[in-house]
């Protein structure tokens, strides 16, 4: 009996290690199971990440490249992140009037209760949004496609004063949008944002920053909103000059070759080119086309006739800023006797040989770039010496060239220069000095010079 027994144990002893090996084998496997699905959701997970980066990687290099990263509340316009709806109006705006410091369009007086506040309150100043749109309870809301559509399309309206062209809508739901959502949706259809089709546009879907950032360069470069007024941003890829990548867009009026010519260096290690420089420098761009064109319009336009001192003196040296309403504000500074006597006899040299010149001066943006010493600014002559009696030293400060003479032909001529300037806390000032030392290719250096800020 004691014997049977014992059998009996035994046996349940195997059964239960038998019953423990298989739940040890259907948990191994369920862990596998576990395992697996796990994989292929992370793979899935990463894969549509990599997908999504690569589909919009262009964008985010552009982004970064005309510094509207900066308006985004982390400073990275990193293609997978979320968009809060505070920051969406502060992107939106900030790349329709390349600014991105709010600062600008702000006063100290403002008081501040949550994150992106002033682009929300020039939002509502300029009437892109309603005051209740985005407020310090729902600003760190993720924003949704039609938020970004919606805001896009009134910045558009109000700030770029632009129409929205009609269009036929197909989106079986479009009837259950307000009226700016949608003149939002058609204005999207019209841009190729968003395709037209019968099925239900979802709106509410948050966005990521690759779709915000593909809208924003799309429009800014379609609309030429970086390039100075009345020039546009070549569009063709494959036209472009061999070293593209050195500048933050290319004009449509300006040859390959003008971007492809060499720049001066004066030390490699300190150089800067345009690309490097554009983040930082682009609000000066203005002032720096402003003065430089004042100054050698001037100097291309002269007439023995009718020259005197002080017209001469107030073209050289005056700061003319001109305003949208068509008035100019006219800044002459304290000139030292040196710069008098530079003056003075240049006027009578003219009226002696009896020059007369004609001629206009344009800077070439955006090739503007830092040599390793003072910045420069590419710039476009052409003048005409129409009449003169000597063909020596005919331009200003040719003849404070020591023993040297410059020599000119007479009739239609066309110059490249690299006209040398400063930035002394944060004041731009133009390196006087005669116009040969400054060709392109052929720099001549003038050692006095120094930029005391970078």
């Amino acid at each position: 009996m004691e014997k049977d027994l014992k059998v009996d144990n035994e046996n349940r002893e195997v059964k239960q290690k038998v019953k423990k090996t298989k739940d040890n084998k259907k948990i191994i496997q369920i862990i596998i199971v576990i395992a697996i699905i796990l994989t292929i959701i992370l793979i899935a997970y990463f894969g549509y990440k990599i997908y999504y980066s690569a589909k919009y990687s262009k964008y985010e290099e552009k982004m970064n490249k005309f510094g509207f990263n900066n308006l985004y509340m982390n400073g990275s316009a990193k293609s997978t992140e979320k968009v809060k709806k505070s920051e969406l109006i502060g992107v939106i705006i900030g790349s329709m009037i390349d600014v991105t410091n709010i600062d600008e369009l702000s006063t100290p007086e403002d008081e501040i209760t949550f994150e992106n506040e002033q682009w929300v309150k020039y939002a509502i100043s300029n009437s892109v949004i309603s005051v209740n749109e985005i407020t310090a309870q729902n600003s760190d809301e993720y924003a949704t496609y039609m938020n970004m559509l919606q805001y896009f399309t009134k910045a558009k309206q109000e700030i770029r004063e632009e129409s929205i062209s009609p269009v036929e809508v197909n989106f079986s739901n479009y009837g259950d949008f307000s009226n700016i959502q949608q003149l939002a949706i058609k204005d999207a259809i019209n841009n190729g944002v968003i395709k037209n089709s019968n099925s239900k546009f979802d709106g509410d879907k948050k966005i990521n920053k690759g779709a915000l950032n593909k809208l924003i360069i799309d429009y800014v470069e379609s609309a030429s909103i970086l390039a100075p007024k009345g020039q546009t941003i070549r569009q063709e890829e494959f036209d472009m000059p061999k070293n593209e990548k050195e500048y933050p867009y290319i004009l449509e009026d300006i040859s390959n070759e003008v971007y492809e010519m060499e720049k001066y260096k004066f030390d490699e290690t300190s150089y800067k080119n345009s690309i490097e420089l554009y983040d930082s420098f682009k609000d000066y761009y203005i002032a720096v086309q402003r003065k430089v064109e004042n100054y050698y319009n001037t100097v291309l336009n002269v007439d023995y006739q009718t020259i005197t001192v002080d017209t001469f003196k107030e073209g050289i040296y005056a700061d003319i800023t001109e305003f949208e309403d068509g008035t100019k504000d006219v800044d002459i500074p304290e000139l030292s006797s040196e710069d008098l006597v530079q003056i003075e006899k240049y006027v009578e040299y003219v009226k002696n040989n009896k020059i007369k010149i004609t001629g206009t001066a344009k800077v070439q943006m955006p090739i503007i770039y830092f040599d390793g010493r003072v910045y420069r600014a590419r710039t476009k002559l052409e003048y005409n010496i129409e009449n003169t009696d000597t063909l020596n030293n005919i331009l200003f400060l040719d003849l404070e060239n020591g023993d040297n003479t410059y020599s000119y032909n007479r009739g239609q001529n066309t110059e490249y220069i690299d006209v040398p300037f400063t930035k002394t806390f944060g004041d731009l000032y133009l390196e006087f000095t005669q116009i040969k030392k400054c060709v392109v290719g052929n720099i001549q250096e003038d050692l006095e010079y120094v930029n005391e800020e970078i």
